[in-house]
């Protein structure tokens, strides 16, 4: 008589922090952070599109399964942002997201936290300075991170993900930076005091009977929805709020060059926000204490042609060689006859995507133009251009802003 484990058609393994289940059918169940996998052991440091691909290369590669295969059942993901101050500062002045309340919480007594649960998604925002810190790692300074929790995949549909080798898609990548953006953009903020002089008393006491949850719950739906839409047209018209701006910015300019950063030996990579170099650890060669993993779920069966053209091992291939002609931005291949075009069509994509792919990168050069503008504007006793530290590709548009 066979037992219960010799019948099954599952075979389990772990392997770097990650479970593993293989079906005699081909389908691979992972638990488990690819972003700790790929780093040994936390999420503190940088995490970008060339090293995502990689991840799931070399874990399929390892652990011989197809990625294709390898369902989602959850997709945790997010970015971690710099700031000018301690994050907590933003987060208890954090009220709603949408509709619902964004709990204030502390773990053990020393970060902050926000949370807030959707049907099919979580959204977070919390401190994660304090948080690596206390994990044991040096001070990053001040770090916010933005993290969304798919609860079910239906919500990563209109991204295209499904599986893991769907994470390495420059395109669903780029839709999952914009659901992170557009998360922080529907969180209400209660405004920095002190109040603006210009607000009308009626205007004064909706800022500051909005800055507290517990007005908000005493409200019908109508009434909620009727009264934050006034809140945020006195909000938007009369409160600065550098803080929020900053960070708002610095989550699609982080994203941004996550998505767009090369491997490295390839060319000159832009600038990328890090917490500590030590934190970038590369992934190592199969160690001799996980072959017998490796080889619980490299078993016949496991890895039938059905791969189809995955390669030799069934794992997924990522190609260094791209198409003739990609978009700069999503990667997409662009199949028009226009010769020397950089984004997508809007002829073959549609007029929206095509303009925020066109939007991702020139938003780029634009902002840091912006910026250093409004530096230079400024009397200074030396010239601050040197010192700019701006992206190589965008370097000289940026620079001229200054000079002329």
């Amino acid at each position: 008589m066979q037992t219960g484990e010799e019948c099954s058609p599952w075979r389990e393994a772990e392997y770097e922090g990650l479970k593993v289940r293989v079906h005699n059918g081909g389908r691979t169940l992972l638990e488990g952070s690819l972003h700790q996998y790929w780093s040994r052991g936390h999420n503190g440091g940088e995490f970008p599109a060339w090293a995502v691909g990689e991840a799931v290369r070399q874990l399929s590669q390892a652990l011989g399964f197809n990625p294709s295969q390898a369902l989602l059942q959850t997709v945790e993901f997010g970015v971690n942002v710099p700031l000018q101050a301690p994050a907590k500062e933003l987060l208890q002045r954090a009220v709603l997201h949408k509709t619902d309340a964004l709990d204030l919480k502390t773990y053990g007594g020393k970060g902050y936290f926000r949370e807030t649960t959707k049907q099919r998604y979580y959204f977070k925002l919390y401190d994660k300075a304090l948080q690596l810190q206390d994990l044991g790692f040096p001070d990053p300074g001040p770090l916010l991170r933005v993290e969304v929790k798919a609860r079910k995949m239906k919500y990563l549909e209109a991204a295209g993900v499904a599986t893991l080798a769907d994470l390495a898609k420059p395109a669903a990548l780029l839709e999952m930076g914009r659901l992170l953006t557009r998360n922080l953009e529907q969180v209400l903020f209660a405004a920095p005091l002190p109040l603006p002089a210009t607000l009308s008393t009626p205007e004064r006491r909706l800022l500051t009977v909005g800055s507290t949850l517990r007005y908000w719950e005493g409200l019908t739906p109508a009434s909620l929805r009727r009264t934050k839409s006034d809140y945020r047209a006195v909000y938007a018209h009369h409160v600065a709020d550098p803080a929020l701006q900053s960070a708002a910015q610095a989550l699609e300019t982080v994203w941004q060059q996550l998505l767009t950063q090369p491997e490295p030996g390839a060319h000159s990579a832009p600038a990328v926000p890090q917490i500590n170099p030590s934190f970038r650890v590369l992934p190592r060669p199969l160690s001799p204490q996980n072959e017998r993993a490796a080889a619980l779920v490299r078993q016949p069966g496991s890895r039938k042609e059905e791969g189809g053209g995955e390669g030799e091992d069934g794992g997924m291939r990522v190609s260094k060689q791209a198409p003739a002609r990609c978009c700069h931005t999503c990667g997409l291949p662009i199949n028009t006859g226009n010769a020397t075009a950089k984004f997508c069509s809007p002829k073959e994509r549609g007029s929206a995507a095509a303009k925020r792919c066109r939007n991702a990168d020139s938003n780029l050069r634009n902002n840091k133009r912006r910026a250093l503008l409004k530096v230079v504007s400024e009397p200074v006793l030396f010239d601050q251009r040197p010192f700019v530290r701006v992206p190589e590709h965008v370097r000289e548009f940026v620079l001229a802003a200054a000079a002329a």
